[in-house]
């Protein structure tokens, strides 16, 4: 399989702070694994957990919980009642949620007069 060189190659150059290249490289081994192992497969959900990965490291909170939920759909659809499956993509999502938190602060409160 080549997919799981791009993701090998997509971990590399996110480590090295290369994110275009390696959103580019997971998008590859995301199409791969899609038109192997169709679009709803764990091998789909397992790369997209790591663009959105990708997509924290960089502070895109909105990219990451998305790409996260689509995750969370595909195991849904493949868990067969097995909620084991469901706990990592949901400690990611929640990991997502508190780094969100802390970057945005509260509105200004609004002086009513």
């Amino acid at each position: 399989m080549i997919a799981p060189a791009f993701e090998s190659l997509a971990r590399i150059a996110a480590a090295q702070k290369n994110f275009a290249w390696s959103e580019t490289l997971f998008a590859r081994a995301i199409d791969l694994n899609q038109s192997i192992f169709g679009q709803d497969s764990t091998a789909v959900a397992e790369t997209l957990r790591g663009l959105a990965t990708v997509y924290l490291m960089q502070q895109n909170f909105a990219k990451s919980e998305s790409t996260l939920l689509r995750v969370l759909h595909i195991y849904e659809i493949t868990s067969n009642g097995d909620d084991t499956l469901m706990g990592i993509p949901l400690g990611s999502l929640c990991h997502v949620y508190d780094h969100w938190a802390s970057q945005t602060s509260p509105p200004p409160a609004m002086l009513v007069l």
